[in-house]
């Protein structure tokens, strides 16, 4: 059973794991350069772990019990912006995903946030896809605000504008 809780400090250092094992699905559709760039740091995922914006999925599997995914949420222009979503490779196709983004909903839904972002690839069929059918839309370049332009500059930065991604948001 997969069990939605608060990521705490001991949590943290699985993440990087998780996050680089379910990057890997970037390499093998010819994606490498989102591998070559560096995870999260321990210090922003502690940060958002003790502010109560990053969640562990874990798969509670009768004597065991194992991390599978994880989300963390940060404000952008506003929004309860969805920084990451990282879901291991093994619980994939198992609902650990929309379980993470409904909590990330929830979480800008609960402290007052009309809408919610996020930046992801626009043709990688578990990214804006997958998002769009959830009820996301693509936000037009005109509408972007300078935390989310920061953002971009930043992701190009490190090479991740290598293929197209987008703006997605979503009334909550």
């Amino acid at each position: 059973m997969i069990r939605i809780k608060a990521c705490t400090d001991p949590d943290v250092g699985a993440l990087n794991a998780i996050e680089q094992d379910a990057d890997a699905r970037f390499a093998a559709i010819g994606m490498g350069f989102v591998v070559d760039c560096p995870p999260a740091s321990r210090e922003t995922l502690s940060d958002a772990a003790a502010s109560g914006r990053l969640v562990v999925a874990r798969d509670d599997n009768g004597d065991e019990t194992r991390q599978v995914g994880f989300v963390f949420v940060e404000v952008i222009d506003g929004r309860c912006h969805v920084e990451q979503i990282s879901v291991h490779p093994d619980a994939a196709g198992q609902g650990v995903g929309t379980l993470l983004l409904e909590w990330a909903e929830d979480w800008g839904r609960t402290r007052g946030f009309a809408e919610a972002s996020m930046r992801t690839y626009a043709d990688v069929p578990w990214n804006a896809p997958w998002y769009l059918r959830r009820g996301w839309r693509v936000l037009p370049d005109a509408d972007l605000g300078p935390g989310l332009l920061a953002l971009i500059a930043d992701e190009r930065s490190h090479g991740l504008d290598a293929a197209p991604r987008v703006v997605l948001v979503k009334p909550l």
